[in-house]
């Protein structure tokens, strides 16, 4: 876990840089892998082996064993390797592969390496056609102690044996050619190591036929005494005719070169990433906003997992939490040891996701580098990111509040990982009251510290003349008496009051003056001076509320009277009871005002004092009640609103809409209003919204309503041209209906029904003119008949119908 930064802030913002992670695995690039395979090699039967068809990252390094003049790749001689010694010493034939990647604790040297390229290699002159063996594609892989192997893609090619038979080409696939033990890395620093294959002691069984392990070589005589073998499963599945070059078949010649030469490792560390962040020391209360620099976050270090951003850069995550003392991915924390706010609080406010702006192409699914949570991360490895901080979100977490950035997405990269503390204050203020003494004789400072958030501040307070400390105290309560010395010359000496801060509790100072005289004042001392301290309150027009008020003077017991003022007047007046009282303020008009708090002291021993406290009035939530009228087309409807509001008798307009048409409109007299609604409305239901403006003290509000209006009545009357007519004449009737508010509309149907049984009956139709239709009867026969009219109705008028009448055909 990186160490905690200690700040010092004076005057404003810190800029704090985070501590990097500790050393772990890491990415690294451009790895470098050299190797001369065995001291054999460089001297064989016939000469050192040839080094040929090199391809890809492998590049040959020419050693004077060859004419050549490398010295890039430098190992001891025999007996500290298998290097051959000489007089000079030679430099080996030897293998470098460049440009490789993978991980590397530089602490331990635990390695995961692989490099893309291969080297041909032959023991033999060209004219015995001996079997070329063909190495590709290195990986190293180590652990913490030192052990682990070396593998290769190997081949063997065709060719003829000792013996001049015909060998077929191999290809081994990858296998580990030899193994490490603990222990084989030496000289590790910070870009690099050697790391030393295992031979002595190494055993191995070969098939049957063949020249066995010598396993019995001694040090008598100066001899080295080694025998071993490479990884025994890779120099059983050799052909053979080169197996024997990887393990012991003897104790003299060049057995002693038969070992594998050390493994030269060199590589790149990307810079390890940090960050800075605006500031690091915040209010205890309420939301900040805090920039966050990063650098050093290399985008090719983190490969996304898991979606959106599986198989491509992923970036990192940039996030206020608490988290656990070991949190870091890297290390094996769990997901739970990091605690991040959750919901709205989290992704977009307090975490941020710095991703590349390639990376967004291949979202899936696709994200846009537009959304909140998300910001660029640059391709130079740099971002900046708004972060939101509020102690309060991890409240109930446990762990270290702070500043954290690790790889986003899946991966695990340990240079991701910072960690910049994040510490929270409350503000204080320290109150120190003048003093007197006579000279010579002991003095004390009265000192009061408050805390904003309500706290009782506890630790030290000093008190300074000059630069000298004349005095300190420890609080209790929030107050302090402190000793003064005795040496002050007569006069006024200003003195500092410091209180150190404690815990969340920031320090403060102030001054007090120490007043000397010659002789003891023999007028009664003055009054002590008080402080009214009073917070800003909310309340709503129409209401009294409550104004907390506490009075303090050092070293006094504080009574007396509070007085509340809005400009001139009285709103509000308390007792103090052990220097604090809750005042009963009355109703205010709505807006922000000002109001004067004073303290009137009831010993003569204190000063009156007095302070302004602003208060935001909102304007009071009104309730709005209609009496909707039954309805009727034609006929006007009241509808009765009552504007309510606690302590305000509200005014203004009711409006009433029917959908967004204005209907009515009435003004509020002492908080009602009568809303006259048109005769026109149509038969049916109407969306009505009764309309509150809202005045200066009382705030608008709607109350809606479906209002069922009814169709009109309307009465049908019918009457003859003329009750008697003539056989062949054709008689007419008059059908007047009428409806109150509304001209009757539509059709109307004449029927005449004759008496006569087994006649049938006929009906003539007519339409309405404002009201009234004359209709012309058909020729009938000789007979009595019963003429009806029936009025169907209309939309808005209900349909009715006229008396009968009686129509006589001579």
């Amino acid at each position: 876990m990186a160490a905690a930064v200690a700040v010092a802030v004076a005057g404003g913002a810190a800029v704090v840089a985070a501590t990097p992670a500790s050393a772990a695995v890491e990415t690294i690039k451009n790895a470098t892998f050299t190797w001369g395979v065995s001291g054999y090699a460089q001297v064989g039967i016939f000469g050192p082996w040839t080094f040929k068809d090199l391809s890809g990252n492998a590049t040959q390094l020419v050693g004077s064993v060859s004419g050549g003049s490398q010295s890039e790749y430098v190992v001891a001689p025999k007996p500290a390797t298998s290097m051959p010694f000489s007089d000079p010493q030679k430099t080996p034939n030897a293998v470098r592969f460049t440009a490789g990647t993978g991980t590397v604790d530089p602490a331990t040297g635990a390695s995961t390496l692989s490099w893309t390229g291969s080297y041909t290699v032959n023991a033999y002159p060209a004219l015995y056609n001996a079997p070329n063996e063909i190495y590709s594609d290195p990986k190293l892989t180590l652990n913490a102690q030192g052990s682990g192997t070396l593998s290769f893609h190997f081949e063997v090619g065709a060719g003829v044996d000792q013996a001049g038979a015909p060998t077929p080409a191999q290809d081994l696939g990858r296998v580990a050619l030899v193994n490490f033990a603990n222990g084989a890395v030496t000289g590790l620093d910070a870009d690099g190591y050697t790391a030393t294959p295992a031979y002595q002691g190494v055993a191995v069984t070969v098939p049957e036929g063949e020249t066995a392990q010598v396993a019995s070589c001694t040090t008598d005589g100066g001899a080295t005494g080694w025998w071993g073998s490479w990884n025994p499963a890779f120099v059983n599945a050799l052909p053979a005719s080169v197996r024997p070059h990887f393990y012991s078949t003897g104790c003299t010649g060049n057995q002693d070169l038969k070992p594998a030469l050390p493994v030269d490792v060199s590589f790149e560390r990307y810079a390890p990433a940090s960050v800075t962040v605006s500031s690091t020391d915040l209010q205890s209360d309420g939301t900040t906003e805090v920039t966050v620099q990063g650098t050093g976050f290399a985008p090719a270090l983190a490969t996304g997992t898991r979606p959106p951003f599986a198989g491509v850069a992923s970036g990192a995550y940039i996030a206020f939490g608490r988290y656990a003392d070991v949190w870091r991915p890297s290390a094996g924390a769990p997901p739970s040891a990091r605690t991040n706010p959750a919901g709205a609080n989290g992704t977009g406010a307090a975490v941020v996701w710095a991703v590349p702006a390639a990376s967004f192409a291949a979202s899936s699914p696709a994200q846009s580098p537009a959304a909140t949570s998300y910001t660029e991360l640059r391709t130079d490895g740099t971002f900046t990111a708004k972060i939101k901080v509020n102690k309060a979100w991890l409240a109930s977490a446990a762990g270290n509040y702070g500043i954290y950035t690790y790889a986003g997405g899946g991966p695990t990269v340990a240079q991701y990982e910072t960690f910049t503390p994040i510490t929270f204050h409350t503000e204080s203020v320290t109150f120190g009251a003048d003093a007197s003494a006579v000279v010579g004789t002991p003095a004390s400072l009265q000192v009061k510290v408050y805390a904003a958030d309500g706290q009782v501040p506890a630790g030290e307070v000093e008190v300074r003349s000059g630069a000298d400390v004349v005095g300190t105290g420890t609080l209790s309560g929030g107050k302090a008496t402190v000793a003064l010395p005795t040496d002050f010359a007569v006069g006024d000496h200003e003195l500092t009051v410091k209180y150190a801060g404690s815990g969340e509790v920031r320090p403060s100072q102030a001054t007090a003056v120490l007043t000397v005289t010659d002789a003891p004042v023999v007028e009664p001392p003055a009054p002590s001076a008080t402080e009214v301290v009073a917070f800003d309150a909310t309340a709503t027009a129409g209401r009294a509320f409550t104004l907390p008020v506490a009075v303090a003077a050092p070293g006094s017991v504080v009574a007396g009277a509070i007085t509340v003022r809005d400009g001139a007047k009285v709103v509000g007046s308390a007792t103090l009871t052990a220097g604090r009282a809750n005042v009963a303020v009355s109703a205010l008009a709505a807006g922000t005002r000002s109001l004067t708090v004073s303290f009137v002291p009831t010993a003569s021993t204190l000063l009156a004092s007095h302070t302004t406290v602003s208060v935001a009035v909102a304007k009071a939530a009104p309730a709005v009640k209609v009496t909707w009228p039954a309805a009727t087309h034609g006929k006007v409807a009241t509808a009765a609103v009552a504007v309510a509001a606690a302590g305000l008798v509200p005014t203004g307009t009711v409006q009433v809409f029917d959908g967004t048409k204005l209907v009515g409109s009435s003004a509020l007299s002492a908080g009602a209003a009568k809303l006259t609604l048109p005769k026109t409305f149509t038969a049916g239901s109407h969306a009505l919204r009764a309309v509150y403006s809202g005045d200066s003290q009382t705030a608008g509000a709607t109350v809606s309503r479906t209002l069922t209006v009814a169709t009109a009545s309307s009465t049908s009357s019918a009457t003859l041209s003329s009750s008697a007519v003539k056989a062949g004449a054709r008689g007419k009737v008059t059908v007047t209906v009428a409806a109150t508010g509304a001209t009757a509309t539509g059709k109307v149907v004449v029927t005449i029904d004759p008496r006569a049984k087994g006649v049938k009956n006929r009906t003539v139709t007519g339409t309405l003119n404002a009201g009234k239709v004359t209709v012309t009867l058909p020729k009938l026969a000789k007979g009595a008949y019963s003429v009806t009219a029936t009025y169907a109705g209309s939309a808005n008028v209900a349909g009715s119908t006229a008396k009968v009448r009686t129509l006589t055909v001579r």
